[in-house]
């Protein structure tokens, strides 16, 4: 995937973590790439297949929550 859907999705991912009415799913990142690439946004061979999607989604989950976990603990440990 090319840097730029890459930042996309980060974004489509971070808005519904700020606000679970704005959750997007696999379907509807790669609805919204389309209609990015149809509007001469985004070049459409650059939109991945739904199915890597729902990886890079699960990836980027495990790997957001880690990192938050980390910060947390160490605002934790700092404050002790």
């Amino acid at each position: 995937m090319s840097s730029q859907v890459i930042q996309i999705l980060e974004g489509f991912f971070l808005a519904g973590t700020l606000n679970k009415s704005d959750r997007y799913d696999a379907e509807s990142m790669h609805a919204n790439l389309v209609v990015m690439a149809e509007e001469g946004n985004l070049d459409k061979d650059e939109i991945p297949k739904i199915e890597t999607i729902n990886n890079w989604i699960s990836r980027y989950s495990a790997a957001f929550r880690k990192e938050s976990a980390r910060t947390v603990l160490q605002s934790n440990s700092g404050s002790n």
